[in-house]
């Protein structure tokens, strides 16, 4: 079977911009076809999220407010959807204190509007 799809490398992997109708973990040969900068179309967000096939709990609108408000319970939704892999506990080290430095100089609205000249 040949079939030819869009698709937008991230760094590591290629993204489809839609979704494809392939078994998990089937093996495909890729040619690569660069797009020249005047033709490549951006992926909106939605074309992106469908793209994944993210699954979520069936009952996501129905209890938007329990996943919201209640952290537990949306902590484990985003990790049985697949949306994130872990949950990190917030740092509890302190904030470090930062001291303010005061530099003589106009104020940088006017040093925008000269450069701008």
């Amino acid at each position: 079977m040949t079939s030819k799809i869009a698709a937008v490398f991230d760094g590591q992997v290629f993204r489809p911009t839609e979704p494809i109708e392939l078994p998990v973990n089937t093996r495909v040969q890729i040619t690569i076809e660069t797009l020249p900068p005047g033709e490549q179309e951006t992926a909106s967000f939605l074309q992106t999220a469908r793209s994944l096939n993210l699954e979520g709990p069936s009952d996501w609108s129905a209890n938007v407010d329990k996943y919201l408000y209640e952290q537990a319970a949306f902590h484990q939704a985003l990790l049985e959807s697949g949306l994130v892999r872990q949950i990190k506990s917030p740092s509890l080290r302190k904030p470090t204190e930062r001291h303010l430095v005061e530099v003589q100089s106009q104020p940088i609205s006017e040093t925008i509007l000269e450069e701008r000249r």
